[in-house]
């Protein structure tokens, strides 16, 4: 055999050996001396595992390596940004928000680099998410709701589910009662897109709040009625001298704001209460701390108010008004409103009436966690101007379970047990 041929022989093998596939990849011999050793670095191949592929939001999801070959570095993309969550072995990422992710791991050695990608991995769920929620928001409507919220927020949960009923809901005008927190309450609405809110400055630790759509209502004033009245009982029969303790505290809360759809406006004066709790239905003037009695005097101070100061005007009062009892117009609670043997209930409509006087199971208090019969405590009243808009005003009661498909303990105990009360019409 030639010398050239045994050379171009040679040369043939040498390059055939040089590219075949192999998993593994020898270390140079930087020494010339044929000796590498005897160690051979191992071409990385990336591959996970994960703890689980679903939940709700925020959900911890731990994930694993279990690439082989030499590795030094592990880079993981889990939630579908531009940055890497963790550059170690194994790690857990919290998600915090609804959505369906890829997860990305890239491994890197002496042998090389490997990827391994998983498309549509891991699907996280919104539990504050309800499809089946009233959308109250209609076209050159005023949307009115009014909601005793239960010590605002009295769970770490309440302010999520607030919000995203509140968002669901879409209405103009949402006044509450019983905000315990006005940070979280400050804190929620601004976290909500095109609202603001005004909160009281009288009612303690169990205020009331405006919060209001920007595109639609322009807040101008508010009036804490009475505030500078005596808060305690002074034993005589004359309730207007300590008015303030006709409403246990908590002076309503009058908002002077205007709506618009950009084509018409209208200017309304909507006042936020929440009466004296407990007692029964029977009225006392003999005993001046009686619930009943006062709650019956918060309203005659409030018909007079309205009668003598805002005829003309566009009312609205809204709020708790703890008729406790009887769920009937005659109710002392509410009758100088809708007892027509009261002259002054001829200037006002409770448009809910037909819920207070209706099924039980249409009532806004339910008492789900209570000893107590539900109740219909939550209403809205109007005065005269607004009687022309009768025949075009939808009221209801907004039946939590059913919006939240959470049971009705759960519903009680993480956002309120009072159901909120709407109100839309055409002006």
């Amino acid at each position: 055999m030639s010398k050239i041929y045994t050379l171009a022989l040679a040369l043939v093998l040498l390059l055939t050996a040089c590219s075949s596939g192999s998993a593994t990849s020898s270390q140079t011999d930087n020494n010339n001396d044929g000796n590498n050793g005897g160690n051979e670095i191992s071409v990385p191949i990336a591959s996970f595992t994960f703890s689980s592929s679903e939940g709700e939001a925020p959900y911890d999801i731990t994930f694993t390596s279990t690439s082989t070959g030499d590795i030094n570095s592990w880079l993981w993309n889990v939630d579908d940004d531009a940055d890497y969550e963790s550059n170690n072995q194994s790690f857990t990422h919290t998600y915090e928000n609804a959505g369906t992710y890829d997860i990305s791991l890239i491994v890197n050695g002496a042998g090389g680099q490997s990827t391994m990608v998983e498309e549509d991995a891991i699907i996280i769920s919104d539990p504050y998410s309800f499809p089946d929620a009233t959308n109250l928001d209609q076209l050159s409507q005023i949307e009115i709701v009014t909601w005793n919220i239960r010590q605002f927020p009295q769970h770490s949960t309440t302010k999520s589910y607030v919000k995203s009923l509140l968002e669901a809901w879409n209405a103009d005008i949402y006044l509450f009662q019983e905000i315990s927190s006005e940070s979280e309450l400050i804190s929620m609405v601004n976290s909500m897109n095109d609202y603001s809110y005004v909160l009281d400055e009288e009612s303690g630790n169990l205020g009331f709040a405006l919060v209001y759509k920007n595109s639609t209502v322009t807040f101008n004033s508010k009036n804490e009625l009475w505030a500078d009245t005596p808060n305690s009982n002074d034993g005589d029969s004359d309730y207007e001298n300590n008015a303030q303790y006709q409403f246990a505290s908590r002076p309503p809360m009058e908002n002077y704001i205007t709506w618009t759809d950009g084509t018409k406006s209208m200017d309304l004066y909507v006042m936020d209460v929440h009466y004296k709790c407990c007692g029964d239905d029977t009225y006392d003037s003999n005993d001046p701390s009686d619930e009943t009695n006062r709650r019956h005097h918060a309203s005659l101070l409030l018909t007079d108010y309205v009668i003598n100061n805002r005829a003309s005007d566009n009312v609205i009062i809204v709020g708790d008004f703890n008729n406790t009892g009887s769920q009937s117009v005659d109710n002392p609670s509410i009758s100088p409103f809708t007892d027509p043997n009261f002259a002054s209930s001829a200037s006002f409509l409770m448009v809910d009436e037909d819920i207070l006087t209706g099924p039980s199971s249409g009532f806004s208090w339910q008492g789900w966690t209570s000893s107590y019969s539900a109740a219909h405590f939550d209403h809205i009243i109007i005065n005269q101007p607004l009687f022309q808009y009768g025949s075009t005003t939808t009221t209801g009661v907004i039946a939590l379970p059913t919006e939240t498909n959470t049971a009705a303990t759960t519903v009680a105990n993480r956002i309120s047990d009072h159901q909120p009360v709407f109100m839309r019409f055409y002006p």
